[in-house]
């Protein structure tokens, strides 16, 4: 007799990423972002001890070159590479969103291209506003090359929205 009994299945997934639950690995990316954080205050030019840095920290008047490093230095710069980071993954997850696809980025509508436009543009024709705070000499090239993302997608959201009634991933690629 050659029966065959049932095994029975355990329950897998192919994605290894849900096996993790969300809470957990997002705890983890805290712990080692407050990690890479703390490291970077300790490092540089001017290396400090822990015993520094926590002084720096909560007596500001301790030491002015020392307060001034901290406070005027590495924790913008720890602040600025937060936020890029931060900004960067939701325009991704926006472009992902907006595309139904796991693979867009920006040079898949030429938000990319039409950036580096916008920087030449005011590089090679010397624009700059000195009244304007924003629009001043050194942020001049940022602002034009943000102006000419947001017209390049805009005019793609145009061109796509005139094909049909309803804008679909599909038409926008």
């Amino acid at each position: 007799n050659n029966t065959v009994t049932a095994q029975p299945q355990c329950e897998t997934t192919s994605n290894p990423a849900m096996r993790i639950p969300p809470l957990a690995l997002g705890s983890v990316f805290a712990v080692g972002i407050a990690a890479v954080a703390l490291a970077s205050l300790a490092s540089g030019y001017m290396s400090l001890s822990w015993w520094e840095i926590l002084s720096a920290l909560f007596t500001p008047n301790s030491d002015e070159s020392l307060g001034m490093v901290m406070w005027g230095v590495r924790l913008p710069r720890i602040a600025t590479s937060l936020l890029t980071g931060a900004a960067l993954g939701l325009s991704g997850a926006v472009f992902h969103g907006l595309l139904l696809n796991p693979l867009a980025d920006p040079y898949t509508l030429g938000v990319s291209s039409g950036s580096a436009l916008g920087a030449a543009l005011v590089i090679i024709l010397g624009i700059a506003f000195p009244g304007i705070a924003f629009l001043g000499a050194p942020w001049a090239v940022t602002a034009g090359a943000f102006f000419m993302a947001c017209l390049t997608l805009c005019a793609v959201i145009a061109i796509a929205g005139e094909q049909e009634s309803r804008l679909s991933p599909t038409t926008l690629i």
